[in-house]
């Protein structure tokens, strides 16, 4: 009977490791993506306005919204799913947050950040 158990045992760890791999993905891009004053944030740490856009293969930031990036699921067509836990500026709380990640066209480097609800929070490009 323990060597059963101890089977089933190793059976439900193995399978908890690979929900952990699967769960720990990050966005497949290299490198940082943003607007001019996203671009400038990840470059030298300032915030000069409150456009602020960066997106990163484990983080997506916005002037008032920081998301870690837990899981980034492919869909059709290049977008990916990105699941998150995210902070707001001026509050405590964190929350789970939904996004989409797709490209501004095919032949483009550019991406668009969607939000859970489809509102855009805006275009992209890779940071010089």
């Amino acid at each position: 009977m323990n060597s059963l158990h101890g089977s089933v045992g190793a059976l439900a760890l193995m399978m908890l490791a690979a929900c952990a791999a699967n769960a720990a993905e990050t966005l497949p891009i290299a490198g940082a993506y943003g607007n001019a004053d996203g671009c400038k944030f990840h470059k030298d740490g300032t915030i000069d306005g409150d456009e602020l856009l960066l997106l990163t293969a484990d983080s997506v930031q916005s002037y008032g919204t920081g998301c870690d990036i837990l899981q980034a699921l492919p869909g059709k067509d290049g977008a990916f799913l990105i699941s998150g836990i995210c902070g707001f500026e001026g509050e405590e709380t964190i929350a789970p947050r939904m996004m989409v990640i797709t490209r501004v066209a095919e032949d483009s480097a550019a991406l668009v950040i969607h939000d859970e609800d489809g509102t855009v929070w805006g275009d992209v490009e890779p940071c010089p």
